[in-house]
């Protein structure tokens, strides 16, 4: 008797493995995707402003509010300028947090430039208010390029008393707006 043996192919391998290789392969794109979005480079046409800090010099504890007050006025007032993109308080917070800095690291104007560059915007705005007279005050606002610092613009506005800052902010702005997208249309 002959005894037939049936000699069958070697199993291939597990399509697992293959499985492992296109995994590995999407992650490694997915996470080259995200380090160049993260490491853009520098857009000349890109108008990306925050407004960081501004210091209450005036010797009146009463205005200690403006510290934080006007950089929210501001940042509101120039989330409505059409071409300007306008880096929140929130995302200097959140840098902050990463830094494991805390917010009066802000009243640095060194480190505030930092933040401001880190949280991603192209030009920082700081100032001060100060008193000039015994119910005046002077808002000094300056706008700084985060690349290198260089000042990009500084000027200052006077009110007759605190209750007019809502006239110092629409000027501030449209300053800062003039400066930033180069219209220098008057405001009305």
């Amino acid at each position: 008797r002959v005894v037939h043996s049936i000699v069958l192919p070697p199993e291939p391998a597990p399509r697992r493995s293959y499985l492992w290789v296109v995994a590995a392969l999407l992650v490694i794109a997915l996470g080259t995707v995200s380090w160049k979005r993260g490491h853009a480079p520098h857009r000349p046409d890109r108008r990306a402003v925050t407004v960081v800090f501004f210091a209450n010099l005036s010797q009146d504890q009463s205005l200690n509010w403006l510290s934080r007050g006007i950089p929210e006025m501001l940042t509101i007032d120039l989330q409505q300028a059409a071409g300007a993109e306008v880096i929140s308080l929130d995302r200097q917070v959140e840098t902050l947090l990463r830094r494991e800095q805390q917010l009066a690291t802000l009243a640095d104007p060194a480190a505030a430039l930092d933040v401001a560059r880190e949280a991603g915007a192209d030009y920082a705005v700081t100032g001060a208010v100060v008193r000039n007279g015994p119910s005046r005050l002077r808002l000094d606002v300056r706008m700084q390029d985060t690349a290198g610092g260089r000042t990009k613009k500084e000027f200052s506005l006077d009110v007759a008393h605190a209750g007019d800052i809502v006239e110092l902010m629409d000027e501030a702005t449209w300053q800062i707006e003039s400066e930033l997208l180069g219209s220098g249309k008057p405001r009305k």
